[in-house]
């Protein structure tokens, strides 16, 4: 009897089979990370944003409501320089103003070039502060709106009113003086991968697609895709070919990231 030999390698027959199994495998990695990142950048900006507003328009309320020096202009008056606002001294000088980056009273800048704050001074009615500008008369009352913008998209709005008698509503949202408002909260859109072919043999082109990602404020996305391979892509349908340059299997993970206007975003 001839003794049995364990198997130590792999038989021509095994050899020949395993090079013809070479091969493109697509597969569409589905990560439910629901935009956690995007979403926690875009709460934040929110919150800067109103912290923004805030500081601007207390500075605002601190000051006169008319020129306390010279004669009663509405907007700044001689001497009262626009790119600074060391010399302002009463509320419409602000009217129309904005800046980018912001900058405190001495011209320092308190965030980055990303962030831009917008100012609007308007003689109101006082039995409807928050309806149209009086454009004949002063009836002592002033609406300022102080807007925040970041990348140009709109994050935070703070409205107060100035009397001619120096009563001013300081931001406080416990206060129905003083009004603020802040666009809806944003939900991160839903990214989803349709992919026309799986697997094939040698190099492989392959058309992917996604179409079917949704946002739930119907919101322009944005598309990146990372194919696996050290090469990347954008547009909500792509083609891409993978190549096998060996007699392997090979494996590549294809992402899609989908980004919204307020940067929350979802990866599939």
């Amino acid at each position: 009897m001839i003794p049995r030999r364990d198997r130590t390698g792999l038989s021509l027959i095994e050899v020949t089979v395993s090079t013809l199994l070479t091969g493109l495998i697509i597969v569409g990695a589905l990560r439910c990370v629901a935009g956690t990142a995007g979403s926690q950048t875009a709460a934040v900006n929110r919150t800067q944003a109103v912290l923004l507003a805030e500081d601007l328009l207390e500075e605002i309320l601190q000051l006169d409501y008319a020129e306390p020096d010279d004669a009663v202009l509405f907007g700044r008056e001689n001497g009262e320089a626009a790119a600074s606002r060391a010399a302002w001294d009463d509320a419409d000088d602000y009217h129309g103003w904005q800046s980018s980056p912001p900058q405190d009273r001495a011209g320092t800048a308190v965030a980055s070039s990303r962030w831009e704050r917008r100012v609007a001074v308007a003689i109101v009615s006082k039995d409807d502060p928050g309806g149209a500008a009086v454009t004949t008369g002063d009836t002592g009352v002033k609406r300022i709106t102080v807007s925040v913008l970041y990348d140009g998209i709109l994050l935070a709005t703070l409205t107060g009113l100035q009397t001619e008698a120096w009563i001013s509503m300081i931001p406080d949202y416990a206060e129905a003086t003083t009004t603020g408002q802040l666009p809806p909260v944003n939900s991160a859109p839903s990214a989803f991968i349709a992919v026309h072919t799986m697997s094939g043999t040698g190099s492989l082109t392959v058309a992917l697609d996604g179409g079917a990602s949704t946002d739930p404020e119907n919101q322009p996305l944005e598309f990146t895709w990372d194919f696996g391979d050290d090469s990347a892509g954008s547009g909500e349908t792509v083609s891409h070919t993978f190549v096998n340059t060996g007699n392997n299997t090979h494996v590549f993970t294809v992402t899609l990231t989908v980004r919204d206007i307020h940067g929350a975003q979802d990866v599939a």
